[in-house]
């Protein structure tokens, strides 16, 4: 909820996050929160003072209220007038009539919010883009695809790297084989960038978003894995790479063989079992912890699985697959722990249904005004 005030504030929020705030400081709690950041950033300032507040509470409820794209010429002095409008009751305006939802039956909620499936973007060395998914099939000079994997010709006759990129969806999923044999399943919301063919003595791909890989051993060329802060380098191994641009973590989780992940001036070696782990937000460091891997590995198998984990992540997790928003109707619910597998095939609707069960949260979907179906999180 911080990012959507910083947002406001800024004049830099769009009209769904402006509604997703609404619908949140309909909870006293949330209001709380919002008033003591506003309070805590210390954003009412003595230069404001010789402000005519009147009018800066008249101009902010025009700004609101106004087109986007007229709303957003008056981004440098949204801060002012929002500052001012705190004495006003800004809690109050930002609820003033919010935007009608209509609530969803499960029935239509499973026909309109899809389980995600194999689906996934190619975009060629030149630029090209293809569409990989199911019933559809693809083939050039050194690589096939059914629609459900992408596979890469050892022997195709490349003599300079030419890289590809292959990017996954919201609601998307894909396997590849590169050209040494490397099996790599490729996790929602994902982006994968890799040579067609490996050419000199090292094996060097880029990621962002997650990706679990099963690396053919070749003890003369290393293989390395990049993400935007770490980087992980292998002879011959298996594990999960998690690094979302919208996550505050890196992790990497090793199944088995070795691996040494690198960060700024620091480098650790996993052993299976092991997790190596950087939080974006905290210089701490490398971090190393034992985990039961089937908690960071099992999305590759179809199933969701959870153990003792936040629903504020299950839930991001859950987002990706079916490409569809959560918003919580109240702050603690974030925390709340859960337990429990589902096979991702599953509906959305069943999912939610066993996550209710057993953790005290119920939920409702939504279709707003913009025809975009989300789902209110708020407590039993």
């Amino acid at each position: 909820m911080e990012n959507l005030i910083h947002k406001f504030l800024t004049g830099a929020i769009s009209d769904a996050e402006l509604q997703e705030l609404r619908v949140l400081l309909l909870e006293p709690e949330n209001k709380q929160i919002f008033e003591s950041y506003i309070q805590d950033a210390h954003l009412v300032n003595t230069v404001l003072s010789n402000v005519d507040s009147q009018k800066a509470f008249q101009k902010v409820m025009l700004q609101i209220q106004q087109e986007p794209k007229v709303r957003k010429l008056f981004a440098r002095k949204m801060l002012q007038y929002a500052a001012i409008f705190i004495g006003f009751g800004i809690i109050s305006y930002l609820i003033w009539k919010p935007k009608p939802v209509e609530v969803v039956s499960n029935v239509v909620a499973e026909k309109v919010i899809k389980t995600g499936s194999d689906k996934a973007i190619l975009t060629l060395a030149n630029g090209q883009q293809v569409v990989l998914e199911k019933g559809k099939t693809y083939k050039s000079n050194n690589a096939t695809s059914t629609g459900e994997e992408l596979v890469y010709s050892k022997d195709a006759a490349i003599t300079k790297e030419e890289y590809n990129t292959i990017t996954t969806p919201r609601g998307g999923q894909f396997q590849l084989q590169l050209a040494d044999g490397t099996e790599v399943w490729l996790n929602s919301d994902s982006k994968l960038r890799y040579p067609v063919r490996f050419v000199g003595n090292q094996r060097v791909v880029e990621l962002e978003g997650e990706a679990y890989f099963v690396v053919t051993k070749d003890k003369t060329k290393r293989f390395i894995v990049k993400s935007p802060k770490t980087a992980v380098t292998v002879l011959g191994t298996s594990f999960n790479v998690s690094a979302y641009t919208d996550d505050n973590f890196v992790a990497t989780t090793l199944e088995e063989g070795k691996v040494k992940m690198s960060f700024a001036n620091s480098e650790v070696q996993l052993v299976p079992g092991e997790q190596g782990f950087v939080n974006k937000n905290k210089n701490q460091g490398l971090e190393v912890t034992t985990v039961d891997t089937r908690n960071f590995t099992s999305w590759k198998d179809g199933e969701f699985y959870f153990e003792h984990e936040n629903l504020e992540s299950i839930l991001k997790k859950v987002s990706r697959w079916y490409n569809v928003d959560f918003v919580f109707m109240n702050e603690s619910l974030k925390h709340k722990k859960f337990t429990g597998a589902v096979r991702k095939s599953e509906s959305i609707t069943f999912l939610m249904n066993i996550i209710s069960k057993t953790a005290p949260i119920t939920y409702k979907i939504v279709k707003e005004e913009n025809n975009a179906y989300g789902i209110q999180i708020a407590k039993k």
